[in-house]
């Protein structure tokens, strides 16, 4: 899809993907940003992805803390 976006609109689009468990694992290593969301006792799926960020939080407070660090917003 990304690629179909980037053909028609002659641009590179990055991609951001978020996830926490082994089931996420194929499209963090697929995005060119990868975020781990931690689970809710604080710890991390064990796992290498390049460019791996890590969440601070679990859950949406997790995902709105990385987005807003990666995007540089407050």
């Amino acid at each position: 899809m990304v690629q179909q976006y980037q053909k028609a609109k002659a641009c590179r689009y990055k991609t951001v993907g978020l996830g926490d468990s082994e089931n996420d694992l194929s499209m963090l290593k697929s995005v060119d940003v990868p975020i781990l969301i931690p689970h809710p006792d604080g710890s991390y799926l064990s796992c290498y992805v390049s460019n791996l960020m890590k969440a601070p939080f679990p859950g949406s407070k997790g995902w709105n803390s990385a987005l807003k660090e990666y995007f540089d917003v407050e």
